[in-house]
């Protein structure tokens, strides 16, 4: 068994070097391709396996609503020409914040479920999407959200991004 350390990187790497999660491993099967390790076994479910870019793509066009929010933050912090300035790593900041003001203005959190399974099954698509939902995506929720609002989120996040979280902020975002 080969046991792999996802390395760190984010949109804002200059503000993260040297952080890592060592005691996230991961192993890789028959055909080389990274699997999740949940103590030593590998993680049932339908997993999707796709490109950062596929994952992208069908985010944007599995679930609109919640993309064109997205789409505007994105835009307002990244500049008005969105085709140039999209990477996936960035937009996927800008869908955690999106998310976040759905908190804040306490949207039922049910409407983002099938989302965060969606990005669950996909997390171990390889090391490139494990990154990029990682840093970008889990570590970006909850910014700035009151405990009360956070709640109902955290509640119906995926246990793996719960983890992820609580690994990198050292707690949960609810008291």
């Amino acid at each position: 068994m080969n046991v792999r350390v996802p390395e760190p990187c984010s949109v804002r790497a200059n503000l993260r070097v040297g952080l890592s999660r060592g005691n996230q491993a991961r192993q890789t099967i028959g055909n080389n391709r990274p699997v999740a390790v949940s103590r030593g076994r590998p993680l049932s479910g339908t997993l999707i396996h796709v490109s950062l870019q596929e994952l992208f793509e069908q985010v944007r066009s599995t679930f609109p609503t919640i993309s064109e929010a997205a789409d505007r933050l994105h835009e307002r912090h990244w500049g008005s020409d969105l085709k140039d300035s999209l990477s996936p790593y960035a937009w996927f900041e800008s869908l955690a914040n999106a998310l976040n003001a759905e908190m804040s203005r306490g949207a039922d959190p049910k409407l983002h479920l099938a989302l965060f399974s969606h990005l669950e099954r996909a997390l171990d698509s390889s090391e490139e999407v494990f990154r990029c939902l990682d840093v970008a995506f889990v570590e970006n929720l909850f910014w700035q959200i009151p405990s009360r609002k956070a709640a109902p989120y955290w509640q119906l996040l995926p246990s793996r991004f719960r983890t992820l979280y609580e690994e990198f902020h050292r707690h949960p975002p609810v008291q």
